[in-house]
């Protein structure tokens, strides 16, 4: 960050701490505030995977290794030249490399820290071993605030029984419980019979503490399970999280915290599952007077990055595409308390992040319809879509 931009923030943090109404250039990057919970969630670091096609500066990174494999395919040698794999790999250096550094430079501007970095799955591309070495050095180490990650299908879904001994699916696992135990997360497993969801919980809240939001992480699928052992002794169980999480929101049925459910892969019947048991727990406890903030979180689809909010019993959920490493994008959620929320879509650039645009009191959405955003770049910032908070 440039010493003008710097001190441009500057001047925007004591603004607001003097309670004064700030505008923003197009494009800059919000501030926060002590009294609100800010919290960044994306997906699919997924080291090694390409970028996707509508993410040209990383396909930029790669091209001269691209080259390279096209002209030692047309003129072979018995030299060493790179494979498209070396190339693969570039693209996924680059984009891990350029979203850290725009998240800790958003991060960095401001005076009262976001609470945590959700990370809903895929963290590595296929459960390799220096695959996870190269997440846990990219993201694990020394960013500036907690993270709290899920597990996705291509980090053991897709290779039970199509790797070694299960060793790559038992290594994320294990990695797994092992950084659960060392944060203090609740996680739904038992370590001696090897069987659980590996779902957790964890509140989360703002840094004076008047606003906070319970985080929900459910890992690969709502409904996924496999059974399978690996180095022949150890037989692990990995069990669907859906009475899991059903006996979490009935513990929560009195609780006017915000639930934020992530989950790595939701489309289609996973889709109609959550919205059936969410709509199925809103209507059962309709009578208590308790104004409900519930939304899903999740990625697995990279190039998509948008909000869908669907209404059951006339309560907005919004679903929500939180970005992806290969497309450069993650979302930023805001709690402002009775003053009402925002969720906003980032894209990650060299110089940093990006705010491509915002939506006010999502939670206030009109109940008549489906309501769906996508997040785009555009040459010029859009106005905040707001939906205005209704009046007592």
């Amino acid at each position: 960050m440039n010493s003008g931009s710097h001190a441009g923030l500057l001047l925007i943090i004591s603004a607001l701490a003097l309670g004064q109404e700030v505008l923003l250039p197009d494009g800059a990057p919000e501030v926060f505030s002590k009294d609100e919970l800010a919290i960044l969630l994306m997906g699919d670091p997924q080291y090694h995977f390409m970028c996707e096609m509508s993410n040209p500066p990383c396909k930029e990174a790669s091209r001269r290794c691209m080259e390279a494999v096209a002209q030692a395919a047309d003129e072979p040698t018995s030299s060493r030249h790179p494979t498209t794999a070396d190339c693969i790999a570039t693209e996924s250096r680059y984009a891990n490399r350029i979203q850290r550094t725009a998240m800790e430079k958003l991060i960095d501007a401001q005076r009262y820290p976001p609470a945590g970095l959700v990370i809903d799955g895929d963290l590595t591309d296929y459960g390799h071993n220096p695959q996870l070495e190269e997440f846990k050095a990219g993201w694990m180490r020394n960013f500036p605030i907690p993270i709290f990650p899920g597990l996705g299908n291509h980090d053991y879904q897709n290779n039970v029984n199509d790797c070694a001994l299960n060793v790559c699916a038992r290594n994320m696992l294990n990695w797994f419980i092992h950084f659960a135990a060392n944060r203090s997360l609740p996680i739904q497993f038992n370590a001696t019979s090897y069987t659980g969801s590996l779902a957790y919980t964890k509140r989360l809240c703002s840094v004076t503490g008047k606003n906070c939001a319970r985080v929900v992480q459910m890992n690969n699928a709502i409904d996924y399970e496999v059974a399978f052992t690996a180095f022949f002794i150890e037989n692990w169980r990995i069990e669907s999280g859906f009475l899991w999480l059903k006996r979490q929101l009935d513990l929560w049925k009195d609780d006017s915290l915000p639930i934020l459910i992530n989950v790595h892969q939701n489309e289609d019947a996973r889709e109609e599952k959550l919205k059936q048991l969410l709509g199925d727990w809103i209507y059962e406890n309709r009578g208590r007077n308790i104004k409900r903030k519930i939304g899903v979180f999740f990625a697995h689809m990279h190039a998509r990055h948008e909000v869908k909010t669907v209404c059951l019993h006339s309560v907005a959920v919004p679903f929500v595409y939180v970005g992806s490493v290969p497309n450069n994008r993650f979302t930023a959620l805001r709690f402002f308390g009775d003053s009402g929320d925002r969720l906003s879509g980032y894209a990650a650039r060299e110089h940093g992040p990006v705010l491509l645009d915002s939506l006010e009191n999502i939670w206030d959405s009109p109940c008549n319809r489906s309501f769906i955003h996508q997040f785009h770049e555009r040459p010029t910032h859009l106005p905040r879509f707001n939906f205005p908070t209704p009046r007592p």
